[in-house]
């Protein structure tokens, strides 16, 4: 478990990493976002430059659930940099 820094609730860090996955990444997000817990769950979305609307998809949740999703994009394809965003992001959160 992580520790939501805003509010000092502890919470359930799920990592995502995504490439032009537009026909699945909703099911995918809605799937995270619609578990059953008695627990707070912050989806952290490593977006690697996708060709198709992932990205946007996946910026819409992160606006629709600020407190839910984060999504971090990379600056060029590259999976392993995108694993090690979301790691990193982890780190600083936690």
């Amino acid at each position: 478990m992580s520790k939501d820094s805003s509010a000092d609730i502890p919470y359930v860090a799920v990592w995502m990493v995504t490439y032009n996955h537009e026909k699945y990444i909703h099911e995918a997000i809605e799937g995270v976002l619609n578990q059953k817990t008695s627990f707070p769950v912050k989806l952290f979305v490593g977006e690697d430059c996708s060709k198709d609307s992932t990205k946007d998809i996946c910026l819409g949740y992160a606006a629709k659930y600020p407190d839910r999703v984060v999504v971090i994009s990379t600056k060029q394809n590259n999976v392993k940099h995108n694993i090690d965003n979301v790691e990193a992001m982890y780190h600083v959160r936690s």
